[in-house]
């Protein structure tokens, strides 16, 4: 656990600026928050905090212990006992998006978990690209097709309500997140994205004539600037390339749904090439 200190002022060398890490380390309005495995509570709670005011009275105690179960597969995974896999190898079956969607949404808050890479592979298909990635692509790819990318500029203004459930919405994930509540945060995201879909299979825009096909499209845009800010924290990849379908900054500036509409310049690339 020295670790966390030490790594902090290593990399403070390295920066140029050796002073560095005292940003991190002696602010008192920063948020430490601790995420370990249940087995590892105790020193957490009792001996690393005092290892650290006894080292510097000045250092910033831990603030919150985010305690998980364990991930198991077939017993506790464990990288001395050789049991479960490495990130690289995670990486090599799933893509790094895959394999933090699948972590994320298998995170053993109340109890263990066990992880197979068949139940992984599933999460990927159904949640990364059918809940999050396929809704932004859907809609995007219609407008495209139908109305050059095109918005429909008074539907967008009429759409003061969607934009307002958006913002509600928006708000709600990240207070989840804030309570390190991952895998409810990642519930939260999905399902404004099972929203989209089943907005497009109800409606079917696509067989509307093209005034009331090109409103419902545009009445969908503010869920999908949701999906592109509400996903980044945990599928930042992903997260960038819907952001660029939408016209948008790759990385989000901030926790808010962007006033201005979307803007789709070129055709959506489809999500399995995301």
């Amino acid at each position: 656990m020295i670790g966390y200190l030490s790594a902090s002022i290593e990399w403070s060398a390295r920066s140029g600026d050796p002073e560095a890490w005292r940003s991190w380390w002696h602010d008192a309005d920063v948020l430490h928050r601790y995420f370990l495995g249940k087995d590892n509570a105790p020193f957490h709670a009792v001996w690393w905090p005092a290892i650290l005011a006894g080292s510097d009275p000045n250092l910033h105690l831990p603030d919150d212990l985010v305690v998980n179960h364990y991930l198991t597969s077939g017993s506790k995974m464990s990288a001395s006992r050789g049991v479960g896999f490495t990130v690289k190898a995670g990486i090599e079956r799933l893509g790094v998006d895959g394999l933090r969607h699948a972590l994320c949404s298998l995170n053993p808050e109340s109890a263990d978990v066990e992880f197979s890479w068949e139940h992984a592979a599933e999460l990927r298909r159904t949640g990364l690209l059918g809940a999050i990635a396929n809704p932004v692509y859907r809609v995007a790819s219609l407008l495209w097709r139908r109305y050059e990318g095109r918005i429909d500029a008074q539907a967008w203004a009429d759409a003061v309500f969607e934009r307002e459930v958006a913002a509600a919405r928006l708000e709600s994930i990240g207070a989840t997140f804030r309570d390190a509540e991952l895998r409810g945060a990642l519930s939260l995201v999905q399902a404004v994205g099972a929203e989209v879909n089943r907005t497009l299979a109800e409606q079917e825009p696509w067989r509307l004539p093209n005034e009331e096909g090109h409103r419902v499209l545009t009445r969908l845009l503010p869920a999908l600037d949701v999906l592109g800010v509400a996903s980044w924290p945990i599928v930042p990849e992903t997260a960038g390339r819907m952001r660029r379908i939408l016209g948008r900054e790759i990385e989000p500036r901030s926790w808010l749904v962007e006033e201005g509409p979307p803007v789709i310049r070129d055709a959506p690339v489809p999500p399995l090439q995301l």
